[in-house]
């Protein structure tokens, strides 16, 4: 019965990666297209999405904790990537920068969410907003600063609350904590706006995938150093998942169930995305050692959450 599970879970997400697949060989969407749909993807669907997750998540106190835990996290990881980059890709810049940070829009969420619902993101969502802050204020500042000189801190606190999908955080967060309970209910038109919003979320995770899908590629050569910068990188976080899972969440008292998985699931993810878009400065070869480990770390996410689904018996 188990496998049976799992199997249903990971079935639409094979279908609509094989789907970006197909798209892609018989040129059925163009590369701009991809990028357009991204855009749509990260300005309109996914904040869409965030918000109705974050409106109706019964938040604690506790969470700030794991909040902080998962911004410290992220600073001991760069601090690892710094040593281990010595070793891995000898004068690379970006090595230390791609031990941190995870591909939560992209990746996590469309995972997470697929095989555990609404549930599932609520607890990933947990997870997210505490590298969503060292996301913005500490990665995004140093790229800015390898690339482009020193950003002003005006132009990094504007990034962060202009971000659509930190407003749709935000927002979703403060009408969560102020508003009454079943206020918005109430509210003439609302219904009309709530469904709109859960058709653009619906949207959300298949869009994701295919956009993956589109994008997946295996190069032979090359890979080397992106796979052991992978691994490296994965076995610290598994590290910082297990002590989560056995010294952490226990004692925090009323977390959702599904933070354990969604934890692991974090640990699996790959740098974010976003890396290129702030990397204008960068060698040939710099550029090819980030677009390559991200597009093997994509490859090791999906066959290891597999793994995850098993252990955790969904």
């Amino acid at each position: 019965m188990i496998l049976v599970s799992i199997f249903e879970k990971l079935a639409p997400i094979v279908f609509f990666l094989a789907l970006g697949v197909l798209f892609r060989t018989k040129n059925f969407l163009s590369a701009q297209t991809i990028d357009e749909i991204k855009q749509l993807l990260v300005r309109v669907t996914l904040p869409a999405l965030l918000f109705l997750t974050f409106l109706e998540l019964d938040f604690h106190r506790e969470y700030f904790f794991v909040i902080i835990l998962m911004f410290v996290i992220n600073l001991v990881m760069l601090g690892a990537g710094h040593l281990a980059g010595k070793f891995i890709a000898p004068g690379n810049r970006y090595v230390p920068l791609m031990f941190t940070g995870f591909e939560m829009g992209m990746l996590g969420f469309s995972l997470f969410g697929i095989s555990f619902g609404q549930a599932g993101l609520q607890a990933i969502g947990i997870l997210d907003l505490g590298q969503e802050l060292y996301v913005w204020f500490v990665l995004t500042t140093l790229l800015t600063f390898m690339t482009r000189g020193k950003p002003r801190i005006g132009t990094v606190v504007s990034s962060f609350f202009t971000s659509p999908v930190i407003l749709a955080i935000l927002v979703g967060m403060a009408l969560n904590a102020f508003l009454p309970e079943g206020m918005l209910e109430t509210l003439p038109g609302y219904t009309g706006i709530d469904t709109a919003l859960s058709m653009l979320a619906g949207l959300t995770i298949p869009l994701i995938l295919v956009i993956i899908g589109y994008q997946l590629r295996f190069r032979l050569s090359g890979f080397a150093s992106p796979l052991a910068l992978l691994a490296s990188r994965t076995i610290l976080l598994l590290g910082f998942a297990v002590l989560m899972d056995r010294l952490v969440f226990p004692r925090l008292g009323d977390v959702p169930e599904l933070l354990a998985p969604a934890m692991y699931t974090l640990a699996i993810l790959p740098p974010p995305f976003i890396m290129p878009l702030f990397m204008d400065g960068a060698s040939e070869e710099e550029a090819e050692f980030v677009g390559t480990t991200l597009s093997l770390g994509t490859l090791v996410t999906l066959a290891l959450f597999f793994v995850i689904l098993v252990l955790s018996g969904a």
